[in-house]
């Protein structure tokens, strides 16, 4: 046989093989037809690709490239070549060969989705959307396209669009369980959170044992107040995968939400056996004040000198010093919330004179002009409650007292609100000056959509609280919108606030918090603010002090209903025995009745804050 033949033959057996999914025979069979032909470049590329399925990415780009050189006019390898690095983590570079694969085969629908995958990691959502239709204009039915155009859309506040897109995906492929999961995201995202149940559930039918989907389900029934179903959605996936650390921490966070302090200690004592590291379950575990031992202090310390990894050193800190802090070692304690900001603000790319740019430019917009011009833009409904101020201000607090009444619906930390005027109806145009351009049928109709929201998480009740805190941002959109809207400004002691702040890991996006002089200036900003919106609309917000709630709480309490336009309810002063959903950073606090430790907690501390007091007072 000749040496050409038997090359042929060779790499006919390899092809053979790796159609028939026996790996190991094709690279043998591709091994011998380099042994004769080195720079054989099908060959080549067939070996990179087992090498990249295999996990050895460095081989696999050799081979690869040896078969570029051979042959650059195939754009296959290129392609090849671009898998290897998304396979190793590496989209940018993954971009540049999946555009050369463009280049010589510019008609591939296939290349363009991946082109535009990678845009997505990459967080290039505006290359991302034009590249994914430019693959859907090749193949209208490609579903998969559809479904990542959805989300890039949503990552440019395109939101009709991008249902649109996830609505297309649908129509062309029901089945496709990828879709329904970001899709799902989308809906809860967006507070359409029956909606979202729905589609997730279609996702578990498709993949019942799809972990990630259980955990978007049971995201859907926590904002929905249902937290047995997503208790449930949690324990279904520590069946599934009883070593995996989120369904535990999620039962944990479920039963906390619950007030079962005792049950949500027990999940995450689970999670700290699994991974004695994870910084996130000792932190959730200092949640319960009660429930840290001398024991689980020295644990904690253990973990941090041992880890390597920066978010769990945050949030091994931050427990740290809450457990020191319940010991009245205010030093100790004031010197690990320090390490543990420092650590956190890092991580945070934070401007303070751009978020005093901000502040100015809400100040600027709502002025008189404005709410005299916008005087008959509202919508009549007197649904909401506004409870808003800096956190830890007593927002929950005060939330949970009128949530006790008959008439009320405690609905937490509404996001709504903000998002719509952030997106709607100019999303390419930044909250406030986006407002300038809308028609007045559009503040109505942004003002039914929340309502609309909003109703969904109770139907029949006469009033429903809104407690997002910095929704002081938007107090002149809120009078413009809600005429008949109470509004609540929660206010506490200044020193007392940042510290409490300042002693408190945020979940959510709070860069402000992490630095004492980012955090005092932006307390002056939060001031000045107020006194704006109180010069500007008087009489149309109600204060709340935290202290003297708690000096005289029945009077307070009196007080706060007679604003609401509320009739006595005496559950209202046993709001610490309701069983309602909490799902703050106060979860504890409202399970008890009021004390005084929290008011002048500043002075403990005179002497570790005085950078942050010298801002305050000044």
């Amino acid at each position: 046989m000749l040496i050409e033949e038997k090359i042929r033959h060779k790499f006919k057996l390899a092809l053979q093989c790796r159609e028939a999914g026996d790996r190991k025979k094709s690279s043998r069979f591709c091994r011998q037809v380099l042994k004769l032909a080195p720079d054989h470049a099908e060959a080549n590329h067939m070996s990179g690709n087992l090498a990249c399925e295999a996990g050895n990415f460095q081989k696999a780009e050799m081979l690869i490239n040896k078969a570029i050189a051979k042959d650059s006019e195939q754009a296959r390898y290129y392609n090849s070549m671009a898998h290897v690095f998304e396979a190793r983590g590496n989209y940018q570079q993954a971009s540049v060969y999946y555009l050369k694969a463009i280049g010589l085969e510019p008609d591939r629908a296939d290349y363009f989705y991946k082109l535009g995958n990678m845009m997505l990691f990459t967080r290039s959502f505006i290359e991302a959307r034009q590249v994914l239709q430019t693959a859907i204009g090749i193949n209208p039915d490609y579903f998969e396209a559809y479904n990542s155009l959805g989300v890039s859309l949503q990552k440019l506040n395109k939101h009709e669009e991008a249902e649109r897109a996830f609505k297309n995906s649908l129509r062309l492929n029901n089945d496709y369980w990828d879709v329904h999961e970001n899709y799902g995201k989308f809906l809860i995202k967006g507070g359409r959170c029956e909606e979202a149940v729905e589609i997730l559930k279609r996702s578990l039918k498709i993949r019942p044992e799809h972990i990630e989907s259980l955990y978007r389900l049971a995201e859907a029934y926590i904002e929905l107040m249902e937290l047995d179903k997503a208790y449930s959605c949690f324990n279904r996936a520590a069946e599934i995968d009883p070593v995996e650390l989120s369904s535990h921490m999620g039962m944990g966070k479920v039963a906390l939400f619950s007030g079962d302090f005792n049950l949500a200690e027990t999940h995450y004592r689970r999670a700290i056996d699994l991974d004695a590291l994870y910084g996130m379950a000792h932190l959730n575990l200092t949640s319960n004040k009660a429930a840290i031992t001398d024991q689980d202090i020295d644990n904690m310390k253990a973990s941090l000198a041992k880890t390597t990894v920066e978010q769990d050193k945050i949030h091994l800190n931050f427990a740290l010093g809450q457990s020191h802090e319940y010991r009245k070692d205010y030093q100790q304690a004031f010197n690990y919330f320090s390490a543990g900001n420092a650590l956190k603000r890092n991580t945070v790319n934070y401007d303070i004179s751009a978020e005093k740019q901000a502040f100015d430019e809400i100040i600027e917009v709502f002025n008189e002009d404005f709410i005299a011009s916008h005087a008959n833009v509202g919508f009549a409904d007197e649904t909401p409650i506004f409870i808003l101020g800096m956190p830890r201000a007593g927002t929950s607090l005060v939330e949970q007292i009128l949530s006790c009444h008959a008439d009320v619906f405690g609905a937490g930390e509404v996001r709504y609100l903000r998002s719509l005027a952030h997106s709607y109806p100019s999303p390419d145009r930044p909250f406030p000056d986006n407002l300038k351009y809308w028609q007045e049928n559009e503040f109505r109709e942004l003002a039914s959509k929340y309502i609309e929201l909003l109703r969904q998480k109770e139907k029949t009740v006469r009033f429903i609280t809104d407690k997002m805190p910095h929704n002081f941002l938007v107090i002149g959109l809120i009078h413009v919108i809600f005429p008949d809207a109470k509004i609540i400004h929660c206010k506490r002691n200044a020193r007392d606030t940042c510290i409490s702040i300042f002693s408190n890991y945020f979940f959510k996006h709070h860069p402000y918090t992490n630095d004492l002089q980012e955090l005092g200036t932006y307390y002056k900003l939060y001031e000045n603010l107020m006194d704006h919106w109180h010069r500007l609309l008087p009489g149309s917000i109600y204060d709340v002090s935290y202290e003297d709630l708690i000096a005289n709480q029945r009077e307070q309490t009196m007080n706060l209903l007679r604003y609401c336009d509320l009739e006595w309810d005496d559950a209202c002063l046993a709001f610490h025995d309701s069983k309602r959903t909490v799902k703050t950073l106060s979860v504890q606090q409202v399970r008890k009745p009021l004390y005084r430790s929290s008011v002048n907690k500043w002075q403990h501390y005179q002497d570790c804050f005085e950078p942050l007091f010298t801002i305050l007072d000044g």
